[in-house]
């Protein structure tokens, strides 16, 4: 309970242990004066108590710093953790456009009709496809961390490029401009709302 209240009011504490400190040195400074002369008859009379109030203090003193110390480790690991789960979803932000990059290009090679067309670009899109998807639940477990709003709109994203995958829309020459654009709007609002957690939670962008 004692603690509780010292820590309650830490802020009366500290400035009573200042000002005996101060007051300490005066009568030190004006020990040749009577007035200082009785206060030192006094200490001397109460040194034992006024000793254990000072360890007493020096005790909170230590402790409150060590609690602050506490908060903040606990806040520097927090904000580490959430700035790694906002790289990673940036980043599978960013392989999810690379993906419809991928589906411009294989079309582009597709309209040029040659025998080996675009089977390079296959590939790239294979292996690209199955990097998303082996990132989507360590993808889905970050966006947690961030709120319900935040999440939803992750999960939006993930649902929309797992039909994009399954439909093989990633392979399709004729997907249409309107599909793209859809596409790259609800991604780009994804880098927003992450540039906005930034802002609001971990103040990184300057």
């Amino acid at each position: 309970m004692i603690l509780e209240w010292l820590t309650k009011h830490r802020r009366w504490v500290i400035t009573g242990c200042v000002i005996i400190l101060i007051f300490t040195i005066l009568v030190e400074v004006f020990r040749s004066y009577f007035w200082a002369s009785s206060i030192l008859d006094y200490f001397q009379h109460w040194s034992l108590a006024l000793s254990a109030g000072a360890t007493l203090a020096l005790a909170y003193i230590a402790y409150i710093s060590i609690l602050e110390n506490r908060r903040i480790r606990e806040e520097e690991r927090e904000r580490a953790i959430k700035t790694r789960a906002l790289a990673i979803v940036r980043n599978w932000v960013f392989d999810s456009l690379e993906l419809i990059t991928l589906n411009a290009q294989y079309t582009d090679e597709h309209r040029r009709e040659e025998f080996d067309f675009g089977r390079h670009i296959l590939y790239k899109i294979q292996d690209a496809k199955t990097e998303l998807l082996r990132k989507t639940e360590e993808v889905l477990h970050s966006a947690t961390l961030f709120g319900p709003q935040f999440f939803s709109l992750v999960d939006e994203g993930f649902n929309t490029l797992k039909g994009f995958i399954e439909q093989g829309m990633a392979e399709n020459p004729n997907i249409t401009e309107q599909y793209k654009k859809s596409f790259g709007l609800l991604f780009a609002n994804i880098l927003k709302a992450i540039r906005e957690t930034e802002d609001s939670e971990l103040n990184l962008r300057t």
